[in-house]
């Protein structure tokens, strides 16, 4: 008895300390960052935006500045995010620890029909991937692309035809470690002690 009550102490322990990262998601505008300016209207993303690190080619603009383009028809405020050079561009978190990626607004900054390939990794290792058609047509923008990745630890992208790529409000959940295996064993090990717990229940009562 005195097993089985530690056993679930410790599985719930290990499920509150999995689940305490979700507790609210947060969205980078990419609005107010240190440097930006009327004056300079170009800008790389400043380091640890959002907690993330950023490629160097990860830069914003004043989207004003380039009127009547995917910057302009994909902004939602007076700044947004783009991939310098047409460069691939990624962000990350420190290692150890993961996000959920769940969107982002893009666009095209220059052509009718852009393809980019976006892939989203963990220690490493790819474990997701699609290609997405991007327009700088403003009558569908700006226009919000969903992907629901959970538990990466980067996320990049490639414009097959290297032309740049406009970012805005990107939306992720809150850093959180990423758990050991230890936390999945101390899971496992309350949900056994549970089944035998009900178990010896069941058992007393069909004995009674």
């Amino acid at each position: 008895m005195k097993f089985t009550k530690l056993a679930l102490v410790l599985s719930f322990a290990a499920i509150s300390a999995a689940a305490s990262a979700s507790v609210q998601d947060i969205t980078l505008d990419f609005e107010n960052l240190p440097g930006a300016n009327n004056t300079s209207p170009i800008h790389t993303v400043a380091p640890n935006y959002g907690g993330l690190h950023w490629s160097n080619s990860f830069s914003v603009l004043q989207a004003s500045y380039l009127p009547d383009t995917g910057y302009d028809h994909g902004a939602f405020g007076d700044w947004v995010g783009y991939s310098a050079s047409g460069n691939a561009v990624s962000f990350n978190s420190d290692p150890g620890q993961s996000f959920n990626f769940y969107g982002v607004y893009l666009a095209s900054a220059w052509d009718d029909s852009q393809n980019v390939v976006v892939s989203g990794f963990l220690n490493g290792n790819q474990i997701y991937s699609t290609t997405v058609n991007l327009t700088n047509n403003p009558d569908v923008l700006p226009k919000l692309y969903q992907f629901n990745w959970k538990g990466v630890d980067k996320v990049s992208f490639s414009s097959t035809n290297h032309s740049q790529v406009v970012f805005d409000n990107l939306q992720i959940s809150p850093l959180a470690a990423v758990p050991e295996p230890e936390t999945y064993a101390l899971m496992g090990l309350g949900l056994v002690a549970m089944g035998l717990r009900l178990r010896r229940k069941k058992s007393l009562t069909l004995a009674v």
